[in-house]
């Protein structure tokens, strides 16, 4: 029988749960009995989520919502917690163009180093580049709060229009008093074609505005104002989500920087994890039998290009 405090959580309170103990389990030194067992916890949460069904009585936005935050959150814990060392992978850029050691930090500074990690979509200020991407052009700080700012209006006015589209939609357009304008609304919204679509680009604006419904006003708030940590106050800390069009000649320029090299660090983890078991000599020699054995493994790491 299902113990009481079962029955009080349901799966937003184990994404909370899998999203706290995954920032505690980082915070401890790797491969310690702290940090194993606070990993196996976290992946008991996690899973836990998956497993416990939906409340029916809440709000439907609310349940979608509760599922796009339990996808991002496992994505970023394979990313960042289950496939890789995160010390060794994720490091700080100082001003001084350093790099940050996380196991050099206090436990309460990596605490906050990890929240860090596990908060920020992006990699804020982390050393997450790939060799081989073209800079695009540098944007003064004026441009770049001008920029950001009009992205926001637009995506606010975006999903205004959506929302006020779709509740026009399901009352037939009864405040439409100019009968022609009706009468085409209608028309146009019986058209399954035209439904297929418009559910697409509200599909698009709505993955949009999760992303920059935090981000676009708090890289304004810290590069306008100067607040928050110093590699947050830059506005190459904040690249777009995705690039620009006008650069997009590759996959990897319209994804953007770090979309691509999460991509491209998961996808590749097989081939990395392949040569890791092999003798040290291998992976550096010469020879043409290690050299094609090198040559089969790599496009594991470049599917994603």
């Amino acid at each position: 029988m299902p113990s009481a405090l079962h029955l009080t959580l349901d799966s937003s309170h184990y994404i909370a749960l899998s999203y706290i103990f995954a920032i505690l389990t980082t915070s401890f030194p790797y491969r310690s009995p702290l940090r194993n067992g606070f990993l196996l916890l976290q992946v008991g949460f996690l899973a836990q989520a998956y497993l416990v069904p939906a409340n029916r009585d809440e709000n439907t936005a609310v349940i979608y919502l509760g599922g796009l935050a339990l996808g991002t959150m496992t994505a970023r814990c394979f990313d960042r917690l289950y496939l890789h060392v995160l010390e060794q992978e994720f490091r700080r850029i100082n001003s001084d163009a350093s790099k940050e050691d996380a196991t050099k930090l206090s436990w309460p500074a990596k605490l906050f180093w990890a929240f860090e990690l596990y908060s920020v979509t992006r990699g804020v200020g982390r050393d997450w580049r790939v060799s081989g991407i073209p800079k695009a052009r540098a944007q003064t700080r004026g441009q770049f709060l001008r920029v950001r700012f009009v992205k926001y209006i637009a995506m606010y006015t975006g999903l205004y229009l959506a929302g006020r589209f779709c509740r026009e939609i399901r009352t037939g357009f009864k405040d439409i008093s100019y009968p022609p304008l009706k009468n085409l609304a209608i028309s146009l919204t019986s058209n399954t074609v035209f439904l297929y679509v418009f559910i697409v680009l509200v599909y698009a604006i709505t993955i949009y505005s999760h992303f920059g419904i935090v981000t676009l006003p708090l890289s304004m708030l810290c590069v306008g104002l100067r607040l928050g940590p110093q590699s947050w106050q830059e506005q190459e800390s904040w690249p777009p989500n995705i690039g620009s069009l006008n650069e997009a000649y590759s996959i990897r320029r319209f994804w953007g920087y770090t979309w691509h090299q999460q991509l491209r660090r998961t996808v590749g983890y097989p081939a990395s994890f392949l040569l890791s078991l092999l003798p040290s000599s291998l992976p550096a020699s010469k020879s043409q039998p290690a050299r094609l054995l090198r040559r089969y493994l790599d496009p594991y790491a470049y599917i994603p290009l």
